[in-house]
């Protein structure tokens, strides 16, 4: 009699699949858990990149795109990345109305209450100082008063020192006279403005990189300069804290 050939079984890989989509699954809850909390956005940026390599050196990953159901003629599911961008603006935004709320509580109960204005804008916020708790009149020397003042705000504009930053002068309508240090109020508001950065730059609370100055002399007045009031608010610092995602 002769005798049955046989026939060995190779063994499956099938498991395999299943096995790498579970990894996958585990991988992306992860990414998901990770994403929705208080994290150092480099961090998570450097996680992302680590993630998508691992995507693409596995080409059965069931995030990519699931295998058609022949059975019930499903269309293929497909979950989006994390928007890296987007999620950088959502941190900041949270930063800024964080910094403008506590600015602005700690301004309410100082002697700056009057003197001092803030706002969030859509180009991010907005400090405006009144020139005469800065400097004496026709100078753009620091002042004691300048100091305290600039002291008081330190603290919170160093929270966002990463982002850019104008600092802007403007002065009011009446010429400079017999001045010999600023022959006009173009070079009186450029030279406070610039008072204002040589501070907080030596007080190590911004980086002169990031800091551009603007100077508007009696231009954008916020008030009329007809009267002693309208003048005394047109005299003014900016520092306006720019968004790094608009």
């Amino acid at each position: 009699m002769r005798k049955k050939d046989k026939h060995e079984e190779e063994p499956s890989e099938a498991w395999l699949l299943p096995y790498s989509d579970m990894l996958t699954l585990l991988l992306a809850l992860f990414i998901v858990l990770f994403a929705v909390s208080k994290v150092d956005t480099a961090k998570l940026a450097q996680l992302e990149s680590e993630f998508g390599s691992i995507l693409a050196s596995n080409p059965n990953s069931s995030l990519i795109a699931k295998e058609k159901n022949n059975a019930q003629g499903q269309p293929n599911n497909v979950i989006k990345p994390i928007d890296s961008v987007n999620f950088k603006r959502q941190q900041e935004q949270q930063l800024l109305t964080k910094t403008f709320e506590e600015t602005k509580k700690d301004i309410a109960n100082s002697p700056l209450r009057d003197k001092v204005t803030i706002t969030i804008q859509s180009d991010g916020i907005h400090l405006t100082l009144n020139s005469d708790i800065l400097f004496d009149t026709a100078s753009a020397a620091v002042t004691s008063e300048m100091a305290k003042s600039l002291s008081l705000l330190a603290p919170h504009i160093k929270m966002l020192q990463n982002n850019n930053f104008i600092i802007a002068g403007y002065t009011d309508n009446l010429p400079i006279q017999n001045n010999p240090q600023y022959a006009s109020n173009w070079e009186l508001s450029s030279a406070r403005a610039i008072s204002v950065m040589n501070y907080l730059t030596n007080a190590h609370v911004l980086d002169p990189s990031k800091v551009t100055i603007e100077a508007f002399a009696e231009n954008n007045p916020v008030a009329s300069n007809q009267n002693a009031a309208g003048r005394a608010k047109n005299r003014r610092i900016e520092i306006i804290i720019q968004r790094k995602f608009s």
